[in-house]
């Protein structure tokens, strides 16, 4: 079977709910509770399933074409001033309808030309990460770790009509690289930047 997905996704997240602990007692400096939520853009998401899978991209199945609301949630601790320890789940779940131009090949189910098909596309995900603080001083805070995920992934076909109907699910572990900078002014704002090295299929996984 060849398998292929490389998404690139921009999000535009708002944290509406950020409720803190004051400092603590003990280990435990703080704790954190987030909500974040907003709008994602699908800029690339390439796939192709099946022994003679047909390539397609955003544009195929209309992905591009539209903003979808995203949100995740997430739980932050951090212990004895430079350890955190950050739980995460970001659910995501599109799913667009479009007009196939041309047969598409999916698990070797063939999409005929002139098909109404919806196209949905799941990636849910489970993180834990665990940040060291290598650097504080002058407002700049630095902070690299890893982050483990759990992911539960599936890409399906389906024709409006019910006649034909496709699937790839996909569960797995992600590991992944994280590293956190933030800058504090003087005022009280701040501005923060966070990655995370994931890849869409993990090195372990359970297929349906």
């Amino acid at each position: 079977m060849s398998r292929q997905s490389r998404p690139i996704t921009l999000a535009v997240m708002l944290a509406c709910l950020t409720p803190a602990l004051p400092a603590l007692a003990g280990p435990l400096d703080s704790f954190v509770v987030d909500y974040e939520g907003g709008a994602l853009y699908i800029g690339q998401n390439e796939g192709r399933y099946g022994t003679d899978g047909t390539p397609f991209t955003t544009e195929t199945v209309a992905q591009n074409r539209n903003l979808y609301a995203a949100q995740r949630f997430s739980g932050e601790a951090r212990f004895w001033g430079k350890h955190t320890v950050v739980l995460l789940y970001a659910p995501l779940d599109v799913t667009t309808r479009v007009t196939l131009d041309n047969p598409l090949s999916f698990r070797n189910t063939v999409f005929p030309a002139g098909s109404v098909v919806d196209s949905r596309y799941l990636f849910d995900g489970l993180r834990a990460s665990y940040l060291y603080r290598c650097f504080e001083g002058n407002g700049l805070t630095v902070e690299a770790g890893a982050t483990a995920q759990i992911r539960n992934a599936q890409v399906s076909f389906s024709t409006v009509n019910g006649t034909l109907a496709a699937a790839e699910r996909d569960i797995g572990f992600v590991p992944a690289l994280k590293v956190r900078l933030r800058y504090d002014t003087p005022q009280g704002t701040y501005a923060l930047w966070e990655a995370d090295g994931l890849t869409t299929f993990g090195i372990a996984s359970v297929k349906g």
